[in-house]
């Protein structure tokens, strides 16, 4: 009594909120605000119908049944029948059941034969299962099911479960026999039809509908409620399910008797719910209609309109038709656009589509009320979709266009668009919505992902197949191909003789009879026996390698698919046969003589397979062709590959050099030479080139004849790589002689003592040696052998030893000339103070500009010394007064008979010259003689009254200073000669 209490309660409350005006009812029809003109390319006709015995409420499903390449049209009507229409229209068969068929048919192969099922329900309590060529199993409930059977597997054992819901509120899970798994009590009549999905994220699916009394429920794959949402309303539409915000996770969309739209949490929360004005019986599609990236919910209401509401709840448009839409809508691009269509009944009797902004494109008069949710299908592909649908007129409509010449790719198969009944869109029409896409991990835009000829949903419902696996059994085939040939996908040997159905295909065997007994090739290998070993069964010689593959398997043991069994680059035939490298080797063994080398790198080699070690070295012929332990390659064919004396054996495992270098440390000088006494006569390190050290490689010690086991040949402390290459000291040497100029110096006394160049036995090229110069040797000097004039007196050193003169004294006679001067200049004696021995010193002489080496530079017969000191006379001048006598003349008695003034040429001053009066027979030293009468005329010889005396009227004095003789003359200007007046 309490119950039917509360549940009047209940009634009064639905009803008082369904007549109070809904908080969004401001929001007008779209025919309110004016239709939109059908386009001239979305012209719609009749293909064809087909008439049913009573009113049809079921929704078609689209498919090929029978795989003959057409699609039949699945739809059930009140006549109690499931028809089955050809792409024609034709019926091609019916089947009866004990009541209504208000259930939409759902199809799958559910129980892995190769047949489709068809599960659909009806008023006479059953859940039938059937085929297209009769019943398979039906199972009873407790009352009448309106709901559309929904398949999945649940719990990933490989076969599909069955859903459904019944008036005697329960929902039931059976086994794809038809037995029951499970059922769980609700306690309401179920007439919604179950969703499928997997919405939060578990891994798991989760089956969700609602109730007639108010409640929404989640169960898992066991039954269980995982959560009930109370709804305030009876809900007889079946849920959509999308991640309408694009967080990660899915929200459930389901419209219910409380007149409003929910949008329910993953979790069973209400995220938000927009009401209309009257009841909800429709079920809501999903689609991005605009293509703005963000969807759309479409839904039929009991207010005559055609709702369209964001991902966030808020009204976008409504369509207004003429009666309630009870119908639920489908959604397709019929004309190519790129933007959706809308497709919804109403029970005014017509059918129409509805643009992405809520415009009329088309409407179609079906005579009586149309609740089916149309299917949206390319039936007889000619790329432009159909509309098929059933309405309460009896009869099942197929709509046409005339003139779009492609449709979108979008198709709505079935009742919710797929058998999981999500209510999204299918984007690449492959019986996979693009919610389920996502699930089975397929991709949403590509209808075949594995590329196997099979669309993805085909795999997964009907032909059980992998979608992401385009041969499931492995067998070599396709998953395609099996239709082609008849074979099942599912089992890789359909004829179960042993032999995969892809190999029978590949060699032309029929993968439908056993035909493994059977020899195509008389090669003594049965077919099977042929599969068994790989090889062909139509080739006698599978490998073309010149043996039968009966030989190959049961004499020879090679392998009769591989024309070389070893691998090794030899033809089986070639081994057993001495052929083009003239040895039998072992076919099955790559290395005949396991020396390291195969067989076929042998015959490469030029060497013996049949001989480990073909040149005797001690070492495997596969060591020496491959870089091996000794971490050489060297030649197999001869036990000395470098040539240089010594065995392979020897340079790798004794001398340790390189076998394949005759001069491993690379000094110039073959491993054997530095090995053996040879030529240079030294054994030396043939790993280290330079044995001592010494800067200078072990040859080129050879080259230059040192010693390459001692650093220092010549004992010179300098190394001999010094002494041969332009090293630190900057000099190129001898090595072999410790003093390489001879100059009784060592070179490295020279180099870093003396600093002399060890190569210059005369360094400051003065004439001297270096040793003559650093030791008191001949000269009796020590001097500067990096100076060659070591006191600067212009005289090099060796000069001076050989004009005796000292080269630390720049005026070794104390003449008051260097000694260089006296040697170059003026030619004296620099080691006599008086070279001419006239009483003038050098210095004076050459003051004075007499000849130093000259006692009588005027030759005048009076010495230099005699005319400077004495008679004071110009010593440069014969003549010292031009008077026509010379000096000596006038300073003895001569010839004239008269000692006269040699520097005045008029002695008496009579005013005539001594010259004139010694011709005209005066005395020149008589001013009396001759009387004088009257002037005489002058001679250009005359002197003038005016004229000064002599050139050198006196000497003052002489001084000596610090042994240096400096003649201080006092010239006294010669008197001009007086002219004759």
């Amino acid at each position: 009594m309490r119950n039917l209490r509360i549940r009047s309660i209940l009634i009064v409350l639905i009803l008082i909120m369904v007549w109070i005006k809904p908080f969004n009812n401001e929001v007008t029809s779209h025919e309110m605000k004016g239709e939109v003109p059908i386009p001239p390319a979305m012209g719609i006709y009749s293909k064809w119908n087909y008439t049913t015995g009573d009113g049809i409420y079921s929704s078609p499903f689209v498919v090929d049944l029978d795989y003959d390449g057409t699609k039949e049209v699945l739809i059930g009507s009140n006549d109690d029948h499931l028809y089955c229409l050809s792409h024609l229209g034709t019926q091609e068969w019916n089947f009866t059941t004990g009541g209504d068929i208000r259930s939409s048919p759902t199809v799958a192969d559910i129980d892995n034969d190769s047949v489709l099922e068809i599960l659909v329900g009806s008023t006479d309590n059953k859940l039938y299962c059937l085929n297209q060529t009769g019943i398979e199993w039906s199972y009873t409930t407790g009352n009448s099911i309106y709901s559309s059977p929904a398949i999945a597997d649940l719990d990933e054992d490989g076969e599909f479960e069955v859903f459904i819901g019944s008036d005697d509120g329960h929902f039931y899970c059976l086994n794809a026999n038809g037995t029951q798994r499970w059922k769980k009590s609700i306690g309401n009549i179920i007439r919604s039809t179950a969703a499928i999905a997997d919405i939060d994220g578990d891994g798991e699916l989760e089956i969700l509908f609602g109730t007639y009394m108010n409640y929404f429920h989640c169960l898992d794959y066991q039954g269980n409620i995982k959560w009930t949402y109370l709804i305030m309303g009876s809900t007889p539409g079946s849920p959509s399910i999308a991640d309408l915000d694009n967080d990660g996770t899915l929200e459930i969309l389901v419209g219910s008797y409380f007149s409003s739209i929910s949008c329910i949490s993953h979790t069973g929360s209400l995220e938000w719910s927009y009401f209309t004005s009257e009841f909800i019986s429709s079920s809501p599609a999903i689609a991005d209609l605009d293509a703005d990236g963000t969807l759309e919910i479409v839904i039929g209401s009991r207010n005559n309109n055609l709702v369209c509401v964001s991902h966030t709840g808020s009204l976008e448009w409504n369509f207004a038709t003429g009666a309630d839409v009870d119908g639920s809508p489908s959604v397709g691009d019929l004309d190519g656009d790129g933007t959706l269509e809308v497709i919804v009944g109403s029970r005014d009797n017509y059918l129409y589509c509805v643009n992405h902004t809520g415009g009329k494109e088309w409407s179609y008069n079906a005579s009586n009320v149309v609740l089916s949710c149309p299917a949206i299908v390319d039936i007889d592909n000619d790329n432009v979709t159909e509309v098929i649908f059933g309405s309460y007129d009896s009869k099942v409509y197929c709509l046409d266009f005339t003139e779009i010449s492609s449709s979108g790719s979008q198709q709505w198969y079935s009742f919710k668009g797929s058998i999981f009944h999500t209510g999204q869109m299918d984007s690449d029409s492959d019986y996979l919505d693009d919610l389920s896409d996502d699930f089975f991990g397929t991709n949403p835009l590509n209808p075949d992902t594995d590329n196997d000829s099979l669309d993805d949903g085909i795999e997964v419902y009907f032909t059980r197949t992998d979608p992401l696996d385009n041969d499931t059994d492995n067998d070599g085939l396709i998953d395609g191909e099996a239709s082609l040939y008849g074979t099942d996908p599912l089992n890789a040997d359909t004829d179960s003789d042993g032999m995969p159905d892809g190999w029978e295909v590949t060699y032309g065997l029929d993968p439908l009879i056993d035909d493994s007994g059977l020899d195509l090739d008389d090669d003594v290998l049965t077919n099977i026996e042929e599969y068994n070993y790989n090889t062909n069964p139509l080739s006698n010689d599978t490998d073309a390698d010149g043996l039968d593959d009966f030989d190959e398997i049961f004499i020879h043991s090679t392998d009769p698919t591989n024309p070389d069994s070893d691998g090794d680059g030899l033809d089986d035939f070639e081994e057993i046969v001495a052929g083009d490298d003239g040895y039998i080797t072992n076919p099955t063994e790559a290395d005949s003589d396991f020396d390291g080398l195969d067989d076929g790198g042998e015959y490469a080699e030029g060497t013996d397979p049949n001989d480990d070690d073909t040149d005797d070295d001690f070492i495997l012929d596969g060591e020496e062709v491959v870089l091996g332990t000794d971490g050489y390659i060297t030649n197999p064919l001869n036990n000395d590959t470098d040539s240089d004396g010594l065995t392979d054996y020897y340079e790798i495992y004794t001398s340790h050099t390189n076998p394949t270098g005759a001069d491993t440390d690379s000094d110039g000088l073959i491993d054997y030479e530095e090995l053996n006494l040879g030529v240079d006569g030294y054994l030396t390190d043939p790993l280290d080139n330079d044995s001592d050290d010494d800067g200078l490689l072990d040859g080129d010690e050879y080259t230059h004849n040192t010693n390459p086991l001692d650093f220092d040949s010549d004992n010179d402390t300098i190394y001999d790589g010094e002494e041969v290459i332009l090293g630190a000291d900057d000099f190129i040497t001898d090595p072999n002689s410790n003093d390489t100029d001879s100059d009784s110096l060592t070179d490295d006394y020279e180099i870093n003592i003396s600093l002399t160049d060890p190569t210059n036995a005369d360094t400051d090229d003065d004439g001297l040696d270096d040793s003559e110069e650093l030791i008191a040797g001949l000269d009796g000097y020590i001097t500067d052998p990096l100076d060659s004039d070591s006191d600067d007196d212009g005289l090099n050193d060796g000069d001076e030893y050989s004009e005796g003169t000292n080269p630390f004294d720049d005026d070794s006679d104390d003449d008051g000339l260097t000694d260089g001067e006296e040697v170059h200049t003026h030619l004296s004696d620099p080691l006599d103070i008086d070279s001419d021995n006239d009483g003038l010193n050098d210095f004076a002489e050459v003051s004075l500009g007499t000849d130093p080496n000259d006692i009588d530079t005027d030759d005048d017969i009076l010495d230099d010394y005699t005319e400077v000191f004495v008679t004071g006379t110009d010593p440069l001048d014969s003549d010292s007064d031009d008077d026509g006598i010379d000096d000596f003349e006038e300073t003895v008695v001569g010839e004239d008979g008269y000692i006269t003034n040699p520097n005045d040429a008029d002695t008496d001053e009579d005013g005539i010259d001594d010259a004139t009066e010694i011709t005209n027979g005066t005395d020149p030293t008589d001013p009396n003689d001759p009387t004088p009468t009257t002037s005489p005329t002058p001679t250009d010889t005359s002197l003038s009254p005016t004229e000064t005396g002599p050139l050198f009227g006196n000497i003052l004095s002489i001084i000596t200073l610090g042994g240096l003789s400096f003649v201080i003359i006092i010239l006294l200007q010669k008197k001009r000669r007086r002219s004759i007046v």
